[in-house]
């Protein structure tokens, strides 16, 4: 049996071949409806991993963002 459990990991420690194939996937699974722009957002944080022997079958990223909004104290989920 080949082991299918996800491997979490940061932007920065994927190396070539992985931001390749995760890339490629998401391109599979949206069957081209995805933007040099959209993969661009789904950089810059942990990605969720799953690889069948060679090849990637799985794949999600959380990627923290702040909000700014006009007027707002800046303190968030809504504190001043």
């Amino acid at each position: 049996m080949t082991d299918t459990r996800p491997r979490l990991a940061h932007t920065a420690e994927l190396d070539a071949r992985t931001r390749f194939a995760a890339k490629t996937l998401l391109h599979e699974v949206f069957e081209g409806d995805m933007t040099e722009e959209d993969w661009d957002h789904a950089l810059g944080g942990v990605h969720a991993l799953v690889w069948e022997g060679e090849e990637l079958i799985g794949h999600a990223s959380v990627v923290q963002r702040q909000m700014v909004h006009a007027g707002g104290g800046g303190g968030g989920m809504g504190r001043p």
